[in-house]
C-alpha cells in the first residue's frame, strides 16, 4: 500500500516550468511572452546498430563486472544467515539483526556515493567502482575469519557500505559506454547478465559450503566475484568513442511554429 505522505506530495511539489527556447520564462502570473516566428534546429538521429552495441568492448566488461560484484552481493544476502547460524552456532535473531544492518547501511550509502563521486571526483566512475569492489572483497574475505556476533556486527556497517557502493556508479555508467540510441536496450541487457550471478552463486556457495563445512571458504567463494570485478574494471574507458563507421541518419524535418501578428 503506498504511503500516505504520497497524495499530498502529488499536490504540493511541482515541477519547475521550463523556459522558452531563445528567451527567458515568464514571471509568475504575468503574460506569457509572444513566441518569434523560428524554425526549430533538428537533431540528427542515431541509427540502432545493436551489433556495434555488441561488438563494444568497454560495454562487455561492465556487463562481465556486474555479474561478478553481484555474485558477492547476492550471495552474502542469500547465504548469510545460514553460514552464520550453522558455521558459528549464532542465533538466528542475532544472525537476522547483523544482516539487518548489512541492509540499512546499504540504503543509506548509496545516495552518499553518488554525491561524493560527483563532488569530489568530478562525476567518475571506474576509479571509486574498482575501490569499493576491493574493499568488498576484502570485507568478505575478513568476515570469514571472524567468529563471534560482536565482530559479526561490527563489520556489518562496512560490508554493507562496499556491499551496496558501487551499484548506482555502475548503473550510471553504463549510459556512457553506448549511443544514446541503444541506451535502453544496453541497460537491460546489462542488467539481465548482472541478474545471472545472483541466480548461480546459491548454487556455488551451496556446494563449497557442502563440501568443505568451512565458513571461511564460503566466503572466498563470495569474495571471488568482487575480486574478478576489479579485474575486468580495469581496461575500461568510461567514455563513449564514436567509431569512424557508425553512421549517423539524416535530420529529422523541422518544425516551424508561428503566431499570429
Amino acid at each position: 500500500m503506498p504511503s500516505p505522505a504520497v497524495v499530498p506530495l502529488l499536490f504540493i511539489l511541482r515541477n519547475e516550468p521550463a523556459p522558452a527556447a531563445g528567451g527567458p520564462a515568464p514571471a509568475a502570473g504575468g503574460p506569457a511572452p509572444a513566441a518569434a516566428d523560428r524554425t526549430a534546429p533538428a537533431r540528427p538521429r542515431e541509427r540502432l546498430d545493436f551489433r556495434a552495441m555488441l561488438r563494444n568492448r568497454d560495454y562487455l566488461l561492465v556487463c562481465v563486472t556486474g555479474f561478478c560484484a553481484f555474485w558477492g552481493l547476492y550471495g552474502f544476502i542469500t547465504w548469510a544467515n545460514a553460514l552464520m547460524i550453522e558455521g558459528h552456532d549464532v542465533s538466528p535473531a542475532m544472525a537476522g539483526l547483523i544482516v539487518t544492518i548489512f541492509a540499512i547501511t546499504a540504503v543509506a550509502v548509496k545516495p552518499v556515493i553518488g554525491f561524493f563521486t560527483d563532488r569530489f571526483f568530478g562525476g567518475a566512475r571506474k576509479g571509486p567502482s574498482i575501490v569499493l569492489f576491493a574493499v568488498f572483497a576484502l570485507s568478505l574475505i575478513g568476515f570469514g575469519r571472524l567468529s563471534t556476533p560482536t565482530g559479526f556486527l561490527l563489520l556489518a556497517p562496512l560490508l554493507g557500505a562496499a556491499a551496496y557502493g558501487w551499484t548506482p556508479l555502475i548503473v550510471a555508467l553504463v549510459p556512457r559506454l553506448v549511443p544514446s540510441s541503444v541506451i535502453g536496450t544496453a541497460s537491460g541487457l546489462a542488467n539481465a547478465i548482472w541478474q545471472l550471478g545472483s541466480v548461480l552463486v546459491p548454487l556455488a556457495v551451496g556446494a563449497v559450503f557442502t563440501a568443505t563445512d568451512s565458513f571461511g571458504m564460503a566466503c572466498l567463494t563470495l569474495a571471488a566475484g568482487p575480486l574478478l570485478a576489479v579485474v575486468a574494471m580495469l581496461p575500461v574507458r568510461d567514455t563513449f568513442r564514436r567509431p569512424k563507421s557508425d553512421p549517423v541518419l539524416p535530420p529529422a524535418p523541422a518544425t516551424t511554429s508561428s503566431t499570429a501578428a
